[in-house]
């Protein structure tokens, strides 16, 4: 790091700070994450329920519908359309200042296309690392982590991938450590919502119409706090890379934003 003294990213503070944020303000992001996540989530479960009667492609492993895959695709937009919004929400959050969803929305979308083609290419080189071995896979994301928040913030494009992997470099195994604390977090809250299934889903199955509702509403709960903390947690390593490597501030960050 051009001689100077490596500073620590800190892994547990990284980790305590996103957790502080996201459950100090917790319903500002479950909010902007539940809405559109109940819709879609309402929409994929109508799509699937057919899924085995307009066959895409037949394989081994049995077919593959084209409501499967315009719900992949509706889930993965959906995910960059909140994971945008909340990270851009997260900074002003932090200095106090009043929120402004649908200017977040509009900057979210006006970056759209280089968030989804760019999350698309990390997507597959992530799974390659994957199949090869868990390290590669995880030391991969870890490089390319901070991408959103390097396109919605430093109009950087289709350059973002380059960029990111310059703010990582140096820390890629430490922010491994902390994806891998956060999805730890977030099994968790996976494995509540599987025991309230199992808790209350007799009891709602046996009433009509209300089995649906109730798994919808459940499945929406935890997809709306997995995008939320995940999207805190990104906002909050991409602050404290900016800060360790450039000296910026939150304020920094955001003044060209605002």
């Amino acid at each position: 790091m051009n001689g100077k003294e490596h500073v620590p990213l800190g892994v547990t503070d990284l980790i305590g700070a996103s957790l502080e944020l996201f459950f100090r303000k917790f319903f500002v992001f479950f909010l902007i994450a539940a809405v559109p996540t109940t819709a879609l989530t309402l929409v994929s479960t109508l799509l699937q329920s057919d899924v085995i009667n307009s066959p895409l492609v037949a394989g081994p492993l049995g077919g593959v519908s084209v409501e499967y895959v315009v719900s992949v695709l509706l889930s993965g937009v959906a995910a960059l359309i909140v994971s945008g919004v909340i990270t851009l929400a997260a900074y002003d959050l932090q200095q106090g200042k009043p929120l402004a969803i649908g200017r977040y929305l509009g900057r979210t979308v006006e970056v759209l296309l280089p968030l989804i083609g760019l999350g698309v290419v990390l997507m597959i080189v992530s799974m390659m690392g994957y199949l090869l071995l868990i390290l590669p896979g995880l030391y991969l994301s870890a490089r390319f982590w901070v991408m959103a928040p390097v396109v919605l913030l430093e109009d950087c494009g289709w350059g973002a991938l380059t960029r990111a992997s310059q703010l990582s470099k140096d820390y890629r195994w430490p922010i491994v450590g902390a994806i891998l604390l956060i999805f730890l977090l977030l099994f968790v809250v996976s494995l509540v919502v599987g025991l309230m299934v199992g808790l209350f889903g007799g009891i709602a199955a046996a009433i009509a119409g209300v089995n649906l509702i109730f798994v919808v509403l459940l499945q929406s709960a935890s997809s709306a706090v997995t995008y939320g903390l995940l999207a805190v947690f990104t906002a909050v390593l991409y602050a404290r890379l900016r800060e360790i490597k450039e000296g910026m501030s939150v304020a920094d960050i955001t003044r060209v934003f605002s």
